[in-house]
């Protein structure tokens, strides 16, 4: 089964291109289903991952200005600061106040260069002499981020893109590309391009002494030298290597993120601009399951109960061709309605102004509330009993990763599990966190609730890990305070 409509509609396109019949048959499997939505969830973002990025941004802009605007400051390395206790949500959804896990350490050194009124407070780039009309970029290593934030360059990248147009913003995003380039030179020494060629003398002046012959420059510093935008830098290497001359080697370094900044808010910014952008995520990751659903229902809609009764019903109705065009009639007519949504994930109604809610989408696909939930193949936590058996599995995860660790360990947040790791062991979705991982092999935990629904699994998972670790956590008294043995 395809993820999405837009998917099969691209597949089914490929029979028939000679104008001739053309029948497809489409395998439904719910088990196919589950597997869709466990890849689908693997990108899902929690609230953790949201701020650091946040604040990771907001600080590494504040370093890069600031070895613009005083560049006697001695930069120190970053330094890190952690709560004790794992990080929530509150009863909205939004990140806690103590979720700051970062801070800039040169703040005094920019007081003088802000404008405004509390979270109002921003550095007005256009408005600093010092910068000219020289524009300030920021890069962000693709691997470091990945490491951090445990997700792929994609989704980062699409968090990116969401936080740029959050209201309030301060940059914007430019591209992926390398932070240096490294030349190397064999017939003409640099001295000597660097007389004739504009972009040879911007890059001598940027890369200093070569180590063993090889000369090295920030892209983004080159680029603001040159005047063009960074991701013509590549394109000019390029084209220099391979004018006939092979005077020059070029290559480059570390992958990052670039973003350009265009203003740079007070440090109390991170937390609105972090709920904004998390809020913004969410809608994306809720439109990208309501795609896999609305493909289920379609091809449920439209399926025989097996291929028997397939065969059976061609047989009984010479090869069955008015059956496959009375399915090409409903087909049609399903597609057509979830092609009405919006790009947004709303339903438009061309007959009324109107515009329902996203969840609405499912609704219209498959005729009525009803409907769509006889033919949803996810279970829910409706009971008491359904929510006490779903907490006794939660605990036996909590309890197995914490069995024999030391207490000075409990300490750290990194060595908890969070709502989002819990979730995904009892639904199989796969992660790069080995808090996670680590459970794929037990067989006891391990996709135990892939056929439930995901909000309800988490819902439960967020209150009783909170809970768990409330009651557990040793007393905060030093790292030989024993870690209370109940593990209630």
């Amino acid at each position: 089964m395809p993820r999405a409509i837009e998917n099969y509609v691209q597949e089914i396109g490929r029979a028939g291109r000679d104008g001739k019949l053309a029948r497809c048959h489409l395998f439904l499997d719910d088990n196919d289903f589950y597997a869709l939505r466990q890849i689908t969830l693997q990108d899902l973002l929690d609230s953790q991952s949201g701020l650091r990025l946040t604040n990771r941004v907001l600080c590494q802009a504040k370093r890069d200005l600031l070895e613009v605007l005083k560049p006697e400051v001695q930069q120190k390395k970053v330094s890190k600061k952690r709560n004790r206790s794992e990080f929530e949500d509150n009863d909205e959804g939004r990140v806690s106040q103590t979720a700051i896990i970062e801070q800039f350490e040169h703040e005094a050194h920019l007081e003088e260069f802000y404008q405004g009124e509390g979270l109002n407070r921003r550095i007005n780039l256009e408005r600093l002499e010092q910068l000219g009309d020289e524009p300030v970029y920021v890069c962000l290593g693709t691997k470091e981020m990945q490491s951090v934030l445990d997700l792929k360059k994609e989704v980062i990248l699409t968090m990116l893109n969401q936080l740029e147009q959050v209201e309030g913003s301060f940059f914007r995003v430019e591209s992926i590309l390398p932070a240096f380039v490294q030349l190397r030179f064999h017939n003409k020494p640099l001295d000597e391009l660097a007389e004739s060629d504009k972009f040879f003398k911007a890059f001598q002046a940027l890369a200093g002494k070569p180590h063993q012959g090889v000369y090295r420059a920030s892209l983004t510093k080159l680029a603001a030298a040159l005047r063009v935008k960074p991701y013509n830098i590549p394109r000019i290497l390029y084209s220099i290597q391979h004018n006939g001359s092979d005077n020059m080697t070029y290559d480059t370094d570390k992958e990052s993120f670039i973003l350009r900044l265009v203003s740079v808010p007070c440090l109390q910014m991170a937390l609105p601009l972090c709920n904004a952008m998390l809020e913004a995520t969410r809608k994306i990751e809720s439109a990208l399951i309501q795609k896999l659903n609305c493909m289920y229902f379609v091809a449920r809609i439209v399926s025989l109960p097996s291929i028997e009764t397939m065969l059976k019903k061609e047989k009984q109705q010479d090869g069955g061709a008015e059956m496959y065009l009375d399915f090409s009639r409903q087909l049609n007519k399903l597609i057509n309605i979830y092609f009405s949504v919006t790009n947004e994930g709303k339903w438009t109604n061309p007959s009324t102004d109107s515009v329902p809610a996203v969840e609405e989408m499912e609704i219209s696909v498959a005729g009525s509330v009803e409907e769509r939930n006889s033919l949803m193949p996810t279970a829910y936590v409706d009971t008491h009993r359904d929510k006490a058996e779903l907490e006794s599995e939660i605990k036996k995860v909590l309890r197995d990763y914490h069995h024999g660790m030391a207490a000075a360990q409990w300490l750290d947040p990194n060595n908890r599990m969070k709502p989002l790791d819990v979730t995904k062991v009892l639904m199989g979705i796969r992660s790069q966190r080995e808090n996670v991982t680590r459970f794929e092999q037990d067989q006891t935990v391990w996709g135990k609730r892939k056929e439930f629904d995901y909000q309800d699994i988490l819902k439960v998972c967020e209150a009783f890990v909170t809970q768990f670790y409330l009651e557990n956590l040793p007393v905060l008294g030093g790292p030989s305070a024993p870690v209370k043995t109940v593990l209630r």
